[in-house]
C-alpha cells in the first residue's frame, strides 16, 4: 500500500542521487553497499541495542531506495542493476532477521516466511504470464513492513517489553500477520491477472495448451 507513493518520493532520492554521484563506486558496488549495513544491523539487535540497530536498519533500507537514484544520475543504469537490487534487497532482509531470530527465533521465522512468501507472490506471477511491476493493492509491501519493523525497533529501544510481553515479539506477531494477509490478497489478485490473461492470450507460450 506505501509502496504506491513511491512515484510522489522519486523527485527527492533523484536529487539525493544527484548529490552522491560523486562518490567513487560503481552502482553495482553502491547497491551492495546495503550488505554490510544489514549484518552491522543484526549485529546491534542481536545484542538487544535497538537504537543503534535502528540506526543501521534505516540506512539499510535507504541504500535501497537511493541506489537506482544513485545509478541514473551517472547514467549508468542496467537490466542487471535492476536485478542485483532486488536480490541485494531480499539478502539485506535475511541478515536482519537472523539478528532478530536471536531474540525471537520462532516469531521471527514466522515473520521472515510471510515477508519471503508476500514478495515471492507478486514476481511469480511474470512466469505464467506477460506482466509488469505495477503496484498491487495488497498489504505487506516493502514499505509496509518497514515501517513495522522500524516502529517495533523504536518501541523496543525504550520499553523492551511491555506488560510482560517482549515487544520485538509483539512487532514480529503483527508483521507475520500483516504479512500473511498481504500473500492472501496477492494470490486473490494473481488469479484476477491470470483469468484476464487467459482470455487475451497473454499466457506465457510454455503453458500455452
Amino acid at each position: 500500500m506505501l509502496g504506491q507513493l513511491r512515484t510522489q518520493t522519486q523527485k527527492i532520492t533523484l536529487r539525493i542521487g544527484q548529490a552522491l554521484a560523486f562518490i567513487p563506486l560503481s552502482p553495482n558496488q553502491f547497491t551492495l553497499l546495503a550488505i554490510p549495513l544489514a549484518a552491522t544491523a543484526a549485529y546491534f539487535i542481536s545484542r538487544q541495542e535497538y537504537g543503534t540497530g535502528l540506526l543501521f536498519v534505516l540506512l539499510t533500507f535507504l541504500m535501497d531506495g537511493l541506489d537506482g537514484s544513485f545509478a541514473q544520475a551517472r547514467n549508468q543504469k542496467t537490466i542487471y542493476g535492476n536485478y542485483l537490487d532486488a536480490m541485494t534487497d531480499r539478502a539485506a532482509e535475511t541478515i536482519i532477521f537472523l539478528g532478530l531470530a536471536l531474540q525471537s527465533p520462532f516469531w521471527a521465522l514466522a515473520a521472515y516466511g510471510g515477508n519471503m512468501l508476500v514478495s515471492y507472490a507478486k514476481p511469480r506471477v511474470g512466469l505464467v504470464i506477460e506482466t509488469d511491476n505495477h503496484d498491487w493493492p495488497a498489504i505487506g509491501e516493502r514499505a509496509d513492513r518497514a515501517i513495522i519493523l522500524c516502529a517495533t525497533l523504536v518501541a523496543a529501544a525504550f520499553i523492551p517489553t511491555l506488560n510482560g510481553i517482549s515487544v520485538i515479539e509483539a512487532g514480529l506477531m503483527l508483521l507475520t500477520l500483516v504479512t500473511f494477509i498481504g500473500l492472501i490478497q496477492r494470490m486473490q489478485y494473481a488469479r484476477t491477472l491470470i483469468k484476464k490473461a487467459e482470455t487475451e492470450g497473454k499466457i506465457l507460450s510454455y503453458l500455452r495448451k
